[in-house]
């Protein structure tokens, strides 16, 4: 839990504004589920949370908090704004280069909260036959396919440009 407290102190600090919400909030048999909950009745089509906008993780605040994001986009607008999932990489590479900086981070609060995917396109062929699909377990693994031609040209271009200082260690080869 003390994580989720860390997360509502950032939030409240950087002008997070929560009036009808109370978080955290654990869920589940267990309490392991963790969210927010009405703290009282809210009409509908009224705000219940209101985020600042220089929290959000978008390409304007990108380059204000990280230059040097900007600059690698500027030099490949066939990768960053050309491509069809542009704007999701650019995140994406943003995200990454965030959690490299680990306690240094302004959003590490954020990042430490954000659970693991457990997506299927992640899993074995094994895993897949459970599914008894075979339509489902083929569009799986043509996502799967997809997503690694993605990732494949994020790598190259962060490997082949020396871009160790927005992700440590990727010019090592070692495509982790």
């Amino acid at each position: 839990m003390p994580k989720y407290l860390r997360f509502r102190e950032w939030c409240k600090t950087n002008g997070v504004f929560n009036p009808s919400v109370e978080y955290p909030v654990a869920f589940g048999k267990h309490g392991h589920l963790v969210g927010m909950c009405a703290a009282r009745d809210v009409p509908p089509m009224t705000a219940f949370l209101y985020i600042p906008w220089n929290l959000l993780i978008n390409a304007p605040n990108i380059r204000e908090r990280s230059p040097e994001m900007g600059s690698l986009f500027d030099h490949h607008p066939e990768l960053f704004f050309e491509h069809e999932n542009a704007e999701y990489i650019q995140l994406a590479v943003y995200v990454w280069h965030e959690r490299t900086k680990g306690e240094n981070s302004f959003y590490k609060p954020f990042l430490d909260i954000i659970n693991d995917s457990d997506l299927p396109f992640t899993w074995s062929d094994e895993e897949l036959a459970e599914f008894q699909d075979a339509v489902l377990i083929s569009n799986i693994k043509s996502f799967r396919a997809f997503f690694e031609l993605e990732w494949n040209k994020i790598y190259e271009v962060l490997s082949s440009n020396k871009c160790d200082h927005i992700i440590p260690g990727i010019s090592d080869g070692t495509r982790e």
